[in-house]
């Protein structure tokens, strides 16, 4: 279940990206389709700034509570979870390393 927040915020950053080939803003409101929505195990947070940068984060309920990723502009990529890290990667379980 946690591949699907990591890949929700891949595919988002790489939608920013080609959005901001063509407006040369994050912020443009034609970027705001690149945001990920909420799914029954993640909610998602796009902060899309302007001073050309962007955070994306994830936040796991139910089976993947404790669990958070985040990704942002320099594609610099963090996880938590229940509170320990955050740590340079994204742990996709309670055991794997990065």
């Amino acid at each position: 279940m946690a591949a699907t927040a990591t890949s929700g915020l891949a595919n988002a950053r790489i939608q920013l990206e080609q959005c901001y080939q063509d407006t040369r803003d994050y912020s443009h409101d034609d970027c705001a389709d690149a945001c990920p929505t909420d799914g029954s195990s993640f909610a998602y947070t796009c902060t899309r700034n302007n001073d050309d940068t962007y955070d994306l984060s994830a936040l796991g309920s139910g089976k993947v509570s404790g669990f958070s990723f985040a990704i942002d502009k320099q594609n610099d990529k963090t996880s938590t979870y229940d509170g320990v890290g955050p740590v340079g990667c994204w742990k996709t379980s309670k055991t794997s390393s990065c």
